[in-house]
């Protein structure tokens, strides 16, 4: 209903307030044609001409005229296609990544968009695991990075899922770590890390029409291998594990609004794979949702038929190896009315 009345008013906007540039003056009327006629015609052209972009005179105009039009269009089928679990997803990326862009150059913004049931937010509940600078006994250095997966959830995350990416100056993570931006997941790259400290970096997350953003640390540590008979374990290092709970909650979603969120792993070696648990009895699917295979990213219009319900689901996560992650928690989403 929001994009039927925005975009018709902008249709409306443009055809009353943009005059015709006529480039052609209309063809010389017959000699049957009296005076009133001439000007009937000429007026009848004049408003064709303009309803069609044909006649502004600014390329500018006729391609905001253009997208407003198609916009007009798709109104008429507004209601029928969201009501689809892969409609809104396809309509919010589309408008997301090649409307707003174009649309902003003119200051223009859509609203109604994202329709989220909960704005988009980076979940800091799960801590970064330290980063280690590992000295052997012979003197060889190299460096230990725990991967992680960061968290998000809420906005509208639709075809595209969410993108990760360093806030506008805002700071990096150290030397030797980077952020997967499609994943979201924290790793080493093989490369040095800084001396022992802690280190402070700025994470943001964006579903394409909204983003948020959160200050993380890390600590760096030294660990001295020790000589001896029995060799030095070394520093902990975690198990490629998913969160070692029974039951996990995550946000809450409302009865037909989009929903979002990215699911948790740490260790392992990336990239990692996600799947649902087929040998649990789970209402996820019918409820609306899918799970994305590389993402972990749960996503998708919850069905008004949850309204007061709770989705439940288990999910199995393999890493570039083919291991499979310790731990079987059960994921949980209430769903509001």
């Amino acid at each position: 209903m929001w994009t039927s009345c925005f975009f018709g008013v902008c249709f409306c906007f443009l055809h009353i307030n943009i005059p015709p540039v006529h480039r052609h003056p209309p063809s010389p009327p017959t000699p049957k044609n009296t005076e009133e006629d001439r000007k009937v015609n000429y007026s009848i052209r004049s408003n064709i001409s303009c309803v069609f972009g044909l006649g502004t005179g600014s390329t500018v105009v006729k391609v905001v005229f253009v997208i407003c039009a198609l916009f007009v269009v798709f109104s008429f089928f507004e209601n029928m296609f969201l009501e689809t679990t892969y409609g809104l997803d396809i309509i919010q990326t589309v408008v997301s990544r090649i409307f707003q862009p174009i649309l902003n150059i003119f200051g223009i913004k859509i609203p109604g968009f994202p329709r989220a049931g909960i704005p988009l937010t980076i979940d800091t509940r799960w801590t970064i695991c330290p980063a280690w600078i590992i000295v052997e006994p012979n003197g060889t250095i190299w460096y230990q990075v725990t991967p992680q997966k960061l968290m998000a959830y809420g906005g509208s995350p639709g075809v595209a899922g969410y993108s990760w990416s360093k806030p506008t100056g805002g700071r990096s993570p150290p030397s030797g770590i980077t952020i997967d931006p499609q994943t979201g997941v924290l790793r080493g790259t093989g490369g040095a890390l800084p001396k022992s400290g802690t280190y402070y970096f700025d994470v943001e997350v964006s579903d394409g029409t909204s983003t948020a953003s959160v200050t993380f640390s890390i600590e760096v540590k030294k660990y001295v291998k020790k000589a001896g008979p029995i060799p030095d374990p070394g520093p902990p290092y975690a198990e490629f594990q998913q969160p070692l709970m029974q039951t996990i909650q995550l946000p809450d979603g409302k009865a037909g609004q989009p929903y979002g969120a990215t699911l948790y792993v740490m260790g392992g070696k990336p990239f990692y794979s996600w799947r649902l648990d087929s040998t649990y009895k789970s209402n996820f699917t019918l409820a609306g949702l899918t799970l994305d295979a590389s993402g972990g990213l749960v996503r998708g219009t919850i069905s008004s038929e949850m309204a007061g319900q709770t989705i439940r689901f288990k999910v199995i996560v393999r890493d570039n190896t083919g291991e499979v992650a310790i731990g079987e928690p059960v994921y949980e989403i209430y769903v509001k009315p």
